[in-house]
C-alpha cells in the first residue's frame, strides 16, 4: 500500500490486536482512534462505528472481514446515507 501511494499521502499501520473473524474488529483501540483522527482511507477487519465517530474526514472503509452484517450500526448507515462513506 506504501509503495502505491501517491505523493503527499501518509500510510499508517496500526499494530493493536484485531479480530478477522465474522465481521471483524468491534472495538477500537486507543492508536486506531489516534490514527483514525485525519484519516481519508482505511483498510481493516470489520468497521467499528467508534472509527466513524473518530474520523469524521473518512470516505473510504475497506474491510477485508468476511462479512458485513455486523458493522451495519446508525453511525455507519448515516455516514452511508449523507454520502461521505462508501
Amino acid at each position: 500500500i506504501r509503495a502505491a501511494a501517491d505523493d503527499g499521502w501518509e500510510v499508517r499501520a496500526v499494530a493493536s490486536m484485531t479480530h478477522s473473524a465474522g465481521d471483524g474488529r468491534t472495538g477500537l483501540s486507543g492508536d486506531l482512534r489516534e490514527a483514525a483522527g485525519d484519516a481519508e482511507v482505511y483498510f481493516g477487519f470489520g468497521l467499528p462505528p467508534q472509527l466513524v465517530e473518530a474520523a469524521p474526514g473518512l470516505r473510504w472503509a475497506q474491510s477485508a472481514a468476511a462479512g458485513v452484517r455486523g458493522i451495519l450500526k446508525p453511525a455507519v448507515r448515516a455516514a452511508i446515507g449523507e454520502g461521505r462513506l462508501v
